[in-house]
């Protein structure tokens, strides 16, 4: 029988022997599904927690794969997932190994919905050339959750390549895996503050939320002053 249980921190730690992975971990609703609880002498199989204040997931299937985008507004972290999404993960490390994204710009702001970047430099130019396209990875068990990250695409599901958006709200409702006519957007990873990480992550995707927009050479949504990405560096992997 499953059990329901609300985790606080290293509390509930003094008295359960817990054994989980982050994949494991859904961001829209902030829960845990965990294999099995071991309270005492009594073992609880197919546990789902819900967290309060996450500090250290620990060890887990998904590698510790960790970048930080530097910003002409600050800096901002991220845990990229590649067990769940290990295409979309591949190409954007290749893309930030390098050096593609230095120079690009966030070119479409949208307040409570996202912001995007990763594919324009100044003025509008696309940048090229680009990798080849990639497969959708949806349905992956992640959700277009607030703050996670995910790939922009055609309607093509099938012909992301270099553009990523940030969610600034919780877009599952819009963005998720529906069907198959309606194949939603891949989330990749998720913006580190929701660690207890990275502190000024959030405030600084927060601040590009809310930079002045206006609708330039045919492109609605345009910051006025350009949100220039001058490097996505990989932490470690």
């Amino acid at each position: 029988m499953g059990v329901i249980m609300k985790f606080f921190g290293f509390l509930l730690l003094t008295v359960v022997n817990m054994s989980f992975a982050v994949d494991l971990y859904n961001p829209s609703n902030n829960q845990l599904s965990i294999p099995s609880v071991q309270v005492g002498s009594t073992t609880y199989n197919n546990v789902v927690v819900t967290v309060g204040n996450i500090l250290s997931i620990g060890s887990s299937s998904n590698s510790n794969t960790y970048v930080r985008i530097q910003t002409s507004l600050g800096s901002m972290d991220f845990q990229l997932f590649p067990v769940n999404a290990p295409l979309t993960v591949q190409n954007f490390l290749n893309y930030a190994n390098a050096g593609f994204f230095n120079g690009t710009i966030f070119h479409r702001v949208i307040p409570s919905f996202v912001i995007q970047g990763g594919g324009y430099t100044t003025g509008l130019v696309l940048k090229v050339p680009t990798q080849s396209p990639i497969q959708l990875e949806t349905p992956n068990g992640l959700s277009n959750a607030q703050y996670t990250i995910a790939m922009a695409r055609t309607n093509d599901p099938n012909s992301a390549t270099s553009q990523f958006f940030i969610n600034l709200t919780n877009n599952a409702a819009s963005l998720d895996y529906i069907n198959a006519l309606n194949q939603g957007y891949t989330v990749f990873g998720i913006s580190t503050n929701n660690f207890g990480l990275g502190a000024q992550t959030n405030s600084v995707i927060n601040t590009i939320a809310n930079t002045p927009t206006q609708t330039l050479n045919g492109f609605a949504n345009v910051p006025v002053t350009d949100v220039v990405i001058k490097s996505v560096t990989v932490l470690n992997n």
